[in-house]
């Protein structure tokens, strides 16, 4: 009742922030895990693990091959979700590593990956693999939110503030 008595921008200004108010919602347990990893970042340690880092390494290699299959044997759509996934097993690689990873470079593979639901990326891409490398894929997806925890952690990590911004949160819950 509250938004039949609102005008049509307001009504659609309203519709856009509960959308945005459950996106948040969903990100609020990567986010919390996400700032917690960034000390281990901070410090110098991997988040992933040499166990992960060898998933991250085998599902990245997996997904190159899809991507050099010929044109017609993988259409747009799965060439395209599988670039998103190569470039985030690439990043977090780089956060095992040490090595540099902007938050713009995060960002962009985060808002890429955002259009993508799990769900989708395992039905789209399994029927290309055989068994053990679906095994691996299905691994790789089922670790989706803390990946994203990692990468979070890493653009925490990189903020001058992350150590006050970190505290803060952690100690508030």
């Amino acid at each position: 009742s509250y938004r039949s008595g609102l005008d049509e921008r307001s009504r659609s200004d309203e519709e856009s922030f509960q959308a945005l108010i459950v996106r948040a919602i969903i990100l609020l347990g990567p986010l919390r895990e996400g700032i917690a990893l960034s000390r281990t970042i901070s410090q110098g340690e991997s988040p992933l693990g040499f166990s992960k880092a060898n998933n991250v390494m085998k599902v990245r290699g997996i997904l190159l091959n899809i991507l050099e299959s010929p044109q017609d044997t993988v259409g747009p759509d799965v060439r395209e979700s599988t670039r998103v996934l190569a470039i985030l097993c690439s990043q977090l690689l780089r956060v095992h590593s040490g090595r540099d990873l902007t938050n713009a470079e995060i960002s962009a593979v985060l808002r890429a990956l955002s259009a993508y639901e799990t769900g989708f990326l395992r039905d789209r891409l399994s029927p290309l693999l055989p068994d053990s490398d679906r095994a691996q894929l299905n691994s790789f997806l089922g670790d989706m939110p803390f990946l994203v925890s990692v990468l979070i952690g890493r653009a925490v990590s990189n903020s001058e503030l992350s150590t006050t911004f970190d505290d803060r949160i952690i100690n508030n819950g």
